[in-house]
């Protein structure tokens, strides 16, 4: 089983939750993949970046990043939403040659460059 925080209840997991209508009782907790057709634990339910980053369909945005601002937090992967109105509805996220992908500002240095296809890392040269 799992917590349930806003209704302070123990649920099954949601990963053993079977039909679209039990996941989406569950919806402070769950949300149900269409495209996968079952219930996943909702991304927000990461407190770590060990948790988040161990959950299939969640990214850790990191809030020493200047354009993620001072929190750091779970949310879904954009490369897993499956729309294009639900990408562009995300802030974190771009709809990019008919995928959603993650903004290049909320990349670090390494992801911006794995993405160079996209994005652009600002280096600042100093002088020595």
């Amino acid at each position: 089983c799992q917590v349930n925080p806003v209704q302070d209840t123990c649920i099954k997991s949601c990963e053993r939750i079977y039909t679209a209508a039990e996941c989406i009782a569950n919806a402070d907790v769950c949300r149900w993949s269409p495209s996968a057709s079952s219930c996943v634990t909702r991304c927000s339910m990461g407190a770590t970046r060990a948790t988040c980053t161990n959950t299939a369909g969640c990214m850790w945005i990191d809030g020493s990043l200047p354009a993620a601002g001072t929190t750091s937090f779970c949310k879904r992967d954009c490369g897993s939403v499956d729309t294009q109105l639900e990408c562009r509805a995300s802030s974190d996220c771009d709809w990019v040659n008919g995928k959603c992908a993650v903004k290049c500002c909320l990349y670090d240095q390494d992801m911006c460059l794995s993405n160079a296809d996209r994005c652009r890392y600002n280096f600042v040269w100093t002088a020595s």
